[in-house]
């Protein structure tokens, strides 16, 4: 299966500061690491500025260097991206199942 490609959700992680420093613009870095060639899906991605972005790059320097926590990060970008969705009428919060994280099949309804 293809990675969720959500440029809506990419334009809103440059819109947020960066999670190491908080400066702005920021780009969307797919955080977590791929088992394939391909990038991961864009509900793992955070923001972080131009250096920090760079600096992401060497996954296991970034990592010893700024002690993150990536998965609850990216764990509550998606469940305030999600609440966003529903607060914009974009998916019906009837739609939505009581779960750890928001999975595919919420984001892409009523799309």
């Amino acid at each position: 299966m293809k990675p969720l490609r959500d440029p809506r959700y990419r334009v809103w992680v440059r819109s947020l500061p960066c999670c190491i420093c908080q400066c702005r613009p920021c780009d969307p870095h797919h955080a977590l690491p791929s088992r394939t060639a391909q990038k991961q899906t864009d509900l793992c991605c955070i923001p972080l500025c131009r250096q920090h972005h760079e600096m992401a790059l060497n996954r296991k320097e970034f990592a010893r260097r700024f002690v993150l926590d990536i998965p609850a990060i990216i764990n509550c970008l998606n469940r305030e991206y999600l609440l966003r969705r529903i607060e914009c009428g974009e998916v019906s919060a009837e739609s939505v199942m009581h779960g750890p994280l928001p999975t595919r099949a919420m984001l892409m309804a009523e799309a």
